[in-house]
């Protein structure tokens, strides 16, 4: 073990070695000491890890992404990826598919930070490494390794030196803005996160009284329930009430119809005795009509008579007594004794003769001259 070269892992962009320091990695002034020297143990497929001189632990990422720590502890393989600048690798952590190790901004100056970042050219600068012999850099302590003048390319690496500090200028300048934005965005994140505590004390404050106008509201709602019932059971003890009204009411109709019906028929009597008397009073006055007639016919009779019985005189000399007055006398007695019968029969009787004799179907009764009941009904 002793026996195998010791190495310095030197940033391409700083001249310095890297050590273990606080628990995590860090540039440091060449100075030969263990902590400084790393010991390489050859893997599979060109594999390497890097154990420490000091302690025997190793070198080892903690994590994959971007500024993810450096430390030692178990043993992780590493592998050493060539770049354009001669004798300086890219060296990958194989554990991670993206993950460098990385010269914090390609800072020359002491305790920089090592960490891991992934592969990007604009960070080419940060990103290369040389794995410089630890016994060359014994014979030659007056030149920090990986720059020994006498070796090929030397002037090329000093061109590369200063445009890397050009370059270090630069990007601390870019350092210095980034920090500035980044406390701009903290300020304009810390403000923001007291706009969302304000925004979710409203919304709790909003939420409690959303609540409590819904309780309000569910009370009101309950006691207006409540208020509907009860006007609903006093409308249904109305609709009740009014239905036994309405049973009462048509009761008393029931008897109220009873009772008219019972008038009607108390009634009914008068009502045809009305109507008789008004159709006796009637036929009176036809009665009297006839008569009046019967009177007229009595002069005609009467006026025919003389007449007749002045002929006859002048021309069978006077013979006036003599004349038969069957003929005439007839005539008269008869109409005589039709007006006496229907005077002094019934009026039912004289009611339905006069409806007979109006509608054609009875003659009005005569009488024979010699009937010898005549002397008696003309003086009734």
């Amino acid at each position: 073990m002793s026996d195998d070269p010791a190495y310095f892992l030197v940033p391409a962009s700083s001249g310095l070695c890297i050590q273990l320091k606080n628990g995590t990695i860090y540039t440091a002034e060449p100075n030969g000491s263990a902590e400084q020297t790393w010991f390489i143990e050859k893997g599979s497929e060109g594999q390497i890890a890097f154990r420490n001189g000091r302690d025997g632990q190793y070198l080892r990422g903690v994590g994959g992404g971007k500024g993810a720590r450096i430390v030692t502890g178990q043993k992780q393989f590493w592998s050493l990826e060539s770049s354009s600048t001669p004798n300086a690798f890219w060296i990958k952590c194989v554990d991670f598919p993206n993950a460098y190790l990385c010269n914090s901004y390609g800072k020359w100056s002491m305790n920089n930070l090592i960490y891991m970042w992934a592969h990007e050219l604009r960070w080419t600068q940060t990103m290369l490494w040389y794995v410089s012999d630890f016994g060359s850099w014994e014979e030659h302590k007056n030149s920090k390794p990986g720059f020994d003048p006498s070796k090929p390319g030397f002037s090329e690496l000093s061109a590369k030196e200063k445009s890397v500090e050009d370059t270090q200028k630069k990007l601390e300048a870019l350092e210095k803005e980034l920090e500035k934005k980044q406390k701009l965005q903290e300020a304009k994140e810390h403000e923001l996160e007291g706009k969302s505590e304000k925004q979710e004390a409203e919304a709790k404050e909003l939420q409690k009284r959303q609540e409590a106008a819904e309780s309000a509201s569910s009370r009101k709602a309950e006691e207006r329930e409540k208020e509907l019932a009860e006007k609903l059971k006093e409308v249904d003890a109305k609709v009740e009430e009014l239905a036994e009204k309405e049973e009462q009411l048509r009761q008393k109709g029931k008897s109220a119809d009873k009772q008219d019906s019972r008038d009607v028929d108390s009634r009914e009597p008068d009502e045809k005795q009305k109507k008789l008397e008004d159709r006796e009073k009637l036929l009176a006055e036809k009665e009297l009509e006839l008569q009046q007639r019967e009177a007229r016919l009595k002069e005609k009779e009467e006026s025919l008579r003389s007449q007749a019985a002045s002929e006859w005189s002048m021309s069978k000399g006077d013979l006036g007594p003599a004349i038969p007055a069957n003929g005439v006398q007839s005539t008269r007695k008869e109409l005589e004794a039709a007006s006496v019968g229907r005077r002094s029969a019934p009026l039912r009787l004289r009611t339905s003769q006069r409806n007979t004799i109006e509608k054609g179907e009875l003659r009005p009764i005569t009488m024979a001259s010699n009937f010898v009941h005549l002397p008696r009904l003309r003086a009734g």
